[in-house]
């Protein structure tokens, strides 16, 4: 039978030799089992790009990507990242893990990580690591907004079948209320001669106003009428509820001032200082009277 001859069997001079090869072999810097931190290789951190420090996700713009743009190294070995998200800054709580992401073009690197919960705070890192040296981690926190609610706006004036001013009434209503995930929100006003609103009167669309937001239509409206108002908000992919119908009756129509009549001579009406010039005027006005009683009156 053949022997096997053990290591403590073989030469000194022997052992001595495979030793020196491992030597070498841990030592090269592109060796994948180098040990340890390389003396003198610095990697700097990647710098965070998207999201933000402090950023709020639309429940629209889920899945999320993360970018950065890469880090740099004095060493000769390749480098890879490490991307995590949690629930906590200490990240305890970890929702999304990824390591041994190549470095990307253009020098940014992103990753599109797992659709997330509503309504909560998310912090998220990421280093560079070569497999013997590491970066330190850079960090950012961000939020995911809840999904939108935006409410129906309270109409504030003219209510209760009130009588406005005018043809023209302003009409105004309390802001709707709505939650951080509503941005800048717009009214549509809608007048109409009926309670259902299949044909509107008028209508038109305002900016919201700090605390109150008012309308007022182009034109007059019809004379001592009854009409029915509501409006709504809207703020780009959210739209909010119909306010409960209101009314008005507007003003009544205001008659139209007689036109006035050829005023009088300048210093009075037939002013003269020949009594027949006053004569022919005031037989100008009253032609109906003789020459007689035309005198007679003016006597």
């Amino acid at each position: 039978m053949r022997r096997t001859r053990s290591a403590a069997a073989l030469p000194a001079v022997l052992l001595l030799a495979l030793g020196a090869c491992e030597a070498q072999k841990s030592s090269s810097p592109l060796s994948p089992s180098v040990a340890g931190p390389i003396p003198g290789v610095s990697i700097t951190a990647p710098k965070l790009l998207e999201p933000g420090q402090g950023f709020k996700f639309k429940e629209s713009e889920q899945p999320i990507k993360l970018l950065i743009e890469n880090a740099s190294s004095t060493g000769v070995r390749p480098i890879t990242y490490i991307f995590e998200v949690a629930a906590d800054s200490e990240f305890t709580s970890k929702v999304y893990a990824r390591s041994g992401v190549p470095p990307g073009d253009g020098g940014r690197t992103s990753v599109q990580i797992d659709r997330l919960d509503l309504g909560r705070a998310y912090y998220w890192r990421a280093r560079a690591d070569d497999g013997a040296n590491s970066s330190q981690f850079a960090s950012a926190q961000f939020e995911v907004l809840p999904k939108p609610q935006l409410n129906a706006p309270g109409l504030v004036t003219p209510i209760n079948g009130e009588r406005t001013a005018s043809r023209r009434p302003t009409l105004t209503l309390r802001n709707a209320d709505r939650n951080a995930a509503v941005g800048a929100v717009s009214y549509e006003f809608q007048v109409a001669a009926d309670q259902s609103f299949a044909t509107l009167t008028t209508a038109g669309v305002v900016i919201e106003g700090a605390g109150q937001t008012s309308f007022t239509p182009a034109g007059d409206l019809g004379a001592d009428q009854i009409y029915y108002w509501r409006a709504r908000g809207a703020a780009r992919e959210t739209t909010g509820g119909w306010a409960a119908a209101q009314t008005f009756r507007t003003a009544v129509a205001v008659a139209p001032a007689p036109a006035p009549g050829p005023g009088p001579a300048p210093g009075g009406p037939c002013v003269s200082s020949n009594p027949e010039a006053i004569v022919q005027c005031e037989r100008s006005k009253y032609g109906h009277m003789s020459h007689d009683q035309m005198a007679a009156f003016m006597r």
